[in-house]
């Protein structure tokens, strides 16, 4: 499930819990037998778009719906990152807006030449759109060292190895 999903039906069942709301309100709501609610409020059961508003309204909350660019914020680098200006579009062209914590990944394997700019740009402009996490495929051993010295305090980099 996405995090997006798994918190919005986080926050649904502690409301049902906060607001006292029974599942026999639920189920009387919604037309379902009471043993049902508890795996429809956790999201373990699918629901269409008007079953989850019926769902809001049976638990007395407005669900908002929102659209998302869907990046999977997976930064492809070319043969030669240099320049921080490369670096920054290859962010921007990678990711969302603002990450919120979400993972990056990198995938490095062609990249033959890398300066220190780009490698800092790099780390910087992921910290400042909120990347927490971020795993390199394929990195030369001068990119992974370049990550190394460039560290960012907000931003985790894991290696791993192969394509």
């Amino acid at each position: 499930m996405l995090a997006a999903q798994e918190q919005l039906f986080k926050d649904l069942a502690e409301h049902q819990r906060v607001a006292g709301i029974t599942d026999e309100h639920v189920a009387e709501q919604l037309g379902v037998d009471v043993e049902m609610v508890p795996d429809i409020v956790n999201g373990r059961q699918d629901l269409t778009m008007s079953e989850l508003r019926y769902l809001g309204i049976a638990l007395e909350v407005a669900i908002d719906y929102g659209v998302q660019h869907s990046r999977s914020n997976t930064i492809v680098l070319g043969r030669l990152a240099g320049t921080e200006e490369l670096a920054r579009q290859a962010v921007a062209h990678g990711v969302q807006d603002r990450l919120d914590g979400a993972d990056v990944a990198i995938h490095a394997r062609q990249v033959s030449t890398v300066t220190d700019e780009f490698t800092k740009t790099l780390l910087t402009e992921l910290a400042r759109r909120g990347a927490r996490n971020v795993i390199v495929r394929g990195a030369s051993a001068e990119f992974l060292a370049q990550l190394e010295r460039h560290r960012h305090p907000s931003v985790h980099v894991t290696v791993l190895s192969g394509a």
